[in-house]
Formats: structure tokens, sequence, C-alpha cells
């Protein structure tokens, strides 16, 4: 089993928060951001769950392996 999918809740809330700010600047800036650490399986969902809900963002993970980058795409509100 990998022991790196057991993570404190402080390290998800962090994980959660940086996500959350750069969706914020990537709805700013209207600029695609990457998250620059590679995220194993359990962190890119967590990102991925916490910016589903996230008003003007989409993400998509990138990469070969296990260990992927988390791509942030500032999209058009649909008015």
């Amino acid at each position: 089993r990998d022991r790196d999918d057991r993570r404190s809740e402080r390290d998800v809330e962090r994980l959660k928060q940086l996500a959350r700010r750069l969706a914020s600047k990537a709805v700013k800036s209207g600029e695609t951001i990457t998250m620059r650490k590679e995220l194993n399986s359990f962190e890119r969902r967590v990102v991925h769950l916490e910016l589903s809900e996230f008003e003007g963002v989409e993400t998509e993970s990138t990469g070969d392996g296990a260990m992927k980058k988390i791509i942030i795409v500032p999209v058009a509100s649909e008015e």
C-alpha cells in the first residue's frame, strides 16, 4: 500500500487552500495555471473535487506515471 495516500487533515487543508488560491489567480488573469508540484492520485482527487464547484475554472491532470501535475484552466461563464 502507498503510505503517501495517508495525509494529515492539515496537509489536505493546505492543498485545498493552494488549489483555491491558484484557481482565483487563473480566473483573474485569464491564464492557465499549472501546479508546480507533482501530485499522487489522492492529492489530485482532493484538488479536482475542491475545484469542481469553483466558478470559472476546470481542472485536468497531465503527465505520465503515478505522479502527475494539475492544470487549472479558466473558462468563460455561461450566462
